[in-house]
């Protein structure tokens, strides 16, 4: 059966080498439950209750947030999760995936429950409207719950069978250089030239048709001494920027020539390391000022 799952292209590219397995579901009680993929047969990502990026980051999103993950979040920058649309392929009788509104009927959810869930992805909360604007929204919403399905099991990489990106005229097949890299960037994830990314490839190779190797500058401290990040085979491998050591515990079975390759690129990958302290400010100016002018995109 065809499913598809929106999301972000940073959140992409690492699907595509190691799956999906994150993401949660709220019951009726307000309670949460965690390790869930959720899909949809739905080939249009609106009414789904995809994050823009232009999301104002209030009080009750910041609350709901800290819940679900345990902490509160370090920012108000939210993820354009309807820019990429990948195509998963499962057998809907494998018994770990259910519709949506089967697993609430299942748990004895009241009658509203699945819908009120569906018309959350057109306004915020629902739960708190007055009753009767609240039911006539619930009358009058085309809601898509009824498109939605969970898996209780992480989705592989081998069964995304189609990447695609989603522009003005609507979903092409996703290529990095042509659609990826400005937004991975924008996510702190600073990629060199596509020339020597692909000098890169013949070096890592992939477990999965559609993933690609990368090595990205990924700033998680300005303070860090750099370092790069290679990520291939379902990993991430990471290596200091000059010396090509390997660095927190990672090894890769091709580890002495990645060092190589790490210290034949090292100026270019420094400079990746530069802009990725850059687009850290960008999320955290109270942190310090870039050393030049970074423009996150919508």
């Amino acid at each position: 059966m065809k499913f598809y799952h929106y999301t972000a292209v940073s959140l992409a590219e690492s699907i595509l080498s190691k799956g999906i397995s994150l993401g949660h579901v709220k019951h009726g009680d307000g309670s949460i439950r965690n390790s869930v993929v959720w899909l949809t047969t739905d080939p249009e990502p609106t009414g789904h209750g995809l994050t823009t990026g232009q999301e104002v980051m209030t009080a009750s999103r910041v609350a709901y947030l800290t819940k679900v993950h345990g902490v509160a979040p370090r920012n108000g920058v939210t993820m354009h999760k309807s820019r990429v649309r990948l195509t998963v392929e499962i057998s809907d009788d494998s018994g770990l995936i259910m519709p949506f509104v089967d697993y609430y009927a299942r748990r004895g959810e009241k009658p509203d429950e699945a819908k009120l869930m569906g018309l959350s992805a057109y306004v915020e909360n629902p739960w708190q409207l007055p009753l009767a604007k609240r039911r006539q929204l619930m009358k009058t919403t085309a809601t898509k719950e009824g498109t939605w399905w969970l898996s209780f099991a992480p989705i592989s990489p081998a069964e995304i069978t189609r990447v695609e990106f989603n522009t003005p005229a609507g979903f092409v097949d996703y290529d990095f250089e042509v659609h990826g890299r400005r937004p991975f960037r924008d996510a702190g994830m600073v990629v060199p030239s596509a020339r020597t990314l692909e000098s890169l490839r013949t070096l890592v190779p992939c477990r999965y048709p559609l993933e690609k190797a990368k090595a990205f500058a990924f700033c998680v401290k300005p303070t860090d001494a750099p370092f790069v990040l290679i990520r291939g085979g379902g990993e991430d491998y990471a290596f200091d920027a000059v010396s090509g050591s390997s660095l927190f515990g990672t090894s890769h079975p091709n580890g002495n020539a990645l060092s190589a390759w790490v210290r034949q690129h090292s100026a270019e990958l420094l400079d990746c390391w530069a802009e990725a302290v850059d687009v850290y400010y960008a999320y955290y100016p109270e942190a310090g000022t870039p050393r030049t002018n970074i423009q996150l995109s919508p």
